[in-house]
Formats: structure tokens, sequence, C-alpha cells
């Protein structure tokens, strides 16, 4: 039987599934939030309140369900058209997440050491694929270690910002069709994450326990929204980092003293802990179609690679707002499967 995870160790693992390549960089942040200027604050906000309340819907539905197949706890039995979309879908967006994070630690290391960040992200996958035979209890582990130590980075370089002269340029502004103004990019920031946690997190169902799920929620909310604040209170006050590839890896290197070592070698760790939740999950989906486990690891391996090699800054301001309309239909599937479930079981302990 599975040890069961603490409140602690499940929200880590929640906040896990978002801190990837992204998250981290400031680069997310920035296309989502940061772009709108003084209304960032309020879109974050709201964000915020998407995931703390959708990510306790889901972890009860797994909890109430007893199930750890993503489709089966976000839409009820009367669902089997939206059930088989999900079932194309879900491998498409973890294998979305894969390839972003490889993509991100192939422009860390052309940025940091100018090696080749085609050849280090195909190589990265390589590696991740064979990291994921660890299955979700070595993911836990990873998220476990690494949340609390890239939250408490982030916000340390964030708030050495503060001590540097603010620069007075101005920024492009947001040019993205796909996220016309701060109200729609906050809902498909929060829409697109709880689309990659939901199938990194379906794995964690057998070791869930009683009485941890909103606390867990909460954890793991308030890590993101700690990150959040002052990552883009840095990009703020230094807004020429926005317009790098990974903009608090720039702001790190900006003041100094090893400090853009250090970041790199955490923003390599968030982005490594991502791809490995995102890769155990697809992992599992893959296996259905090639029981073998060595054939899965090895072609999920070949197929990730191919798409590492594209642009890390295009790459999430493409597929991450697609995914947020497609994570719309799974949020409201979350609320009215949530509805079936408590009314006939109100009395689900969290």
């Amino acid at each position: 039987m599975p040890k069961k995870l603490s409140a602690w160790q499940l929200g880590t693992s929640f906040a896990g599934c978002f801190l990837g390549a992204g998250y981290m960089s400031g680069q997310e942040l920035w296309q989502f939030f940061g772009t709108f200027g003084a209304s960032w604050g309020k879109g974050l906000v709201l964000t915020l309140c998407m995931i703390f309340i959708f990510g306790c819907l889901f972890l009860r539905l797994m909890f109430a369900t007893n199930c750890d197949n993503t489709v089966e706890i976000v839409f009820s039995a009367n669902h089997i058209w939206l059930k088989k979309g999900l079932n194309i879908l879900m491998p498409l967006f973890l294998y979305a997440v894969i390839i972003v994070m490889a993509s991100g630690i192939g422009a860390l290391a052309e940025q940091m050491w100018g090696m080749s960040a085609k050849i280090t992200a195909v190589l990265f996958c390589f590696l991740c694929a064979a990291a994921a035979l660890s299955g979700a209890k070595g993911a836990a582990g990873v998220f476990t270690f690494i949340v609390p130590v890239l939250a408490i980075a982030a916000v340390g370089v964030s708030l050495l910002i503060f001590k540097l002269p603010a620069q007075e340029i101005s920024v492009r502004g947001n040019f993205n069709p796909l996220l016309p103004n701060w109200q729609v990019g906050a809902i498909l920031f929060a829409a697109h994450n709880i689309f990659g946690a939901l199938g990194m997190l379906a794995p964690f169902q057998p070791m869930l326990q009683k009485g941890t799920l909103v606390r867990a929620a909460a954890i793991g909310t308030a890590v993101l929204g700690a990150i959040a604040f002052f990552e883009l209170q840095a990009l703020a006050r230094v807004p020429i980092a926005a317009q790098k590839e990974l903009p608090m890896l720039y702001l790190a290197a900006y003041l100094g003293d090893g400090w853009g070592v250090v970041y790199a070698a955490l923003l390599f760790s968030a982005m490594s802990a991502s791809a490995l939740g995102a890769m155990v999950a697809l992992k599992e989906c893959v296996r259905k179609k090639w029981p073998h486990k060595y054939l899965s690891v090895v072609i999920l391996a070949i197929f990730t690679a191919f798409g590492s090699i594209l642009s890390f800054s295009g790459l999430i301001g493409v597929i991450y707002p697609l995914c947020g309309y497609a994570g719309i239909v799974l949020l409201g599937g979350i609320a009215e499967h949530s509805l079936r479930i408590f009314r006939k079981n109100e009395n689900v302990d969290l």
C-alpha cells in the first residue's frame, strides 16, 4: 500500500506541478500578467482564486472517486464525447509541458554558457524519460525537496532587485492576440496551469488521505502566489529583463556575485521537476498503448526530443494560451462533476 502524503507533501507537489520553466523564469508570468501594466495585480488575484478553488475540487474528486484516471475524475459518466476529447487532449498537453521545459533548459544552457540550446534540450528529454521510470512516488519526493528551495530563491532574488535603482525605460506592450486583456490572461493562465496539473496530480491519488486536501491546496496556492507577486514586482523594476528568454535568470545575473549561477541551478531543478511530473503522467498514458515499460520510455524520449528544439518564448506564447482555452472546458467539467458527486456524498472529509 503506498505511503500517504501529508498536507505539506501534497501541497508542495501541487505547487510543483506549476513551477516549471515559464513560471520560475518569469517568462510566462510576464506574458500573462506583466504586459498589462498596473492591472497585473488584479489578474494575479483572480488567477490564484481559481487555482485554489478548482485545486480543492479536483483533489476532492480524486479522493471521492478513488480514481487515478484524469478523464474519469474530471467528467461524469454522462459526458462520453468530452471524455473522448480529453483522452486525446491530455497526452498532447503533457507532451507540450515537457517540450516547453526541455526548450527552457536549452535556452538556459545557451544564455548562461553558450551551449547549443537544441542539443541540450534533446539530451534532457532522454534523461527525463529515463527518470520517469521512478513513477509518482519519485516525483513527490522531488517536489517536496525542491519547491521550498525554489520559492525562497525566487523571492530572495526579487527582494534583492529592490535594492537596485529602478530602470526608467518602457517595454513593448502586449501584442499577443490570444491574450487581449488582463481578464482573459488571468483566466487562461489559471486554466492552462490547472489543465497541466490535473494530469500530473492524478497519479498521486493512491497517496491521498483525509483531512489534508484543502490545506494542501492552500499551501500550494500560497507558494505560487508569493513567487508570482515578487517576480512580477522585480520585473516591473527592471523591465528590460522581460525581453530576455529567461527574465529571472537575467535579473539574478544582474545582481552579480554568482547569483546567476545559483539561480540557473535552481531554474534547472524547477524545469526538471515539472518535466518529470509531466513525463510520469504521460508515461502512464502511453503505457496503455505500449505496455512494455522500457519501450514506452524510448518512444517518449524520441517524440519529446523532436518538439523540444522549438523556441522557448514562442512555445509559451502560443501553446499555453491555446491550452488555456481548452482548459476552460475542463474547469466546467470539474465543477459539474463535483456537484453530482457531493450531492450523493456530502460528508467527504477534506
